[in-house]
C-alpha cells in the first residue's frame, strides 16, 4: 500500500510546532580525544636534537680556540737561563 505525504499522520510535538520525526534518536555528542602520552621516539628524537645542539657549540668553540692560539703565531722555546742553574 502506497501511502502519499496528504495521507500520513502529522506527527507534531506537544506543543503544536514542527513535526519531529520518532525513528530517529537525538544525537549523542561525542567525547573529545584525550591527548596520547608522549611516546619513546618523541622522547628520544628531543634527546636527540639537544645532544645535537650541544656537540655543535662544543665543536664551534674548539674551533674558535684552536684558531686564537694558532694566530699568536709560532712557538718558540724559551732561552736557556729560564731553564734555572
Amino acid at each position: 500500500m502506497i501511502v502519499s505525504a496528504e495521507q500520513q499522520p502529522e506527527n507534531n510535538n506537544s506543543e503544536g510546532g514542527a513535526p519531529t520525526p520518532s525513528s530517529t534518536p537525538p544525537p549523542t555528542p561525542t567525547p573529545a580525544p584525550t591527548p596520547a602520552p608522549p611516546s619513546k621516539k618523541d622522547e628520544g628524537s628531543t634527546t636527540a636534537t639537544v645532544t645535537g645542539a650541544i656537540s655543535v657549540v662544543i665543536g664551534v668553540a674548539y674551533l674558535v680556540l684552536v684558531s686564537i692560539l694558532n694566530s699568536r703565531g709560532d712557538l718558540v722555546p724559551p732561552p736557556p737561563e729560564a731553564f734555572g742553574p
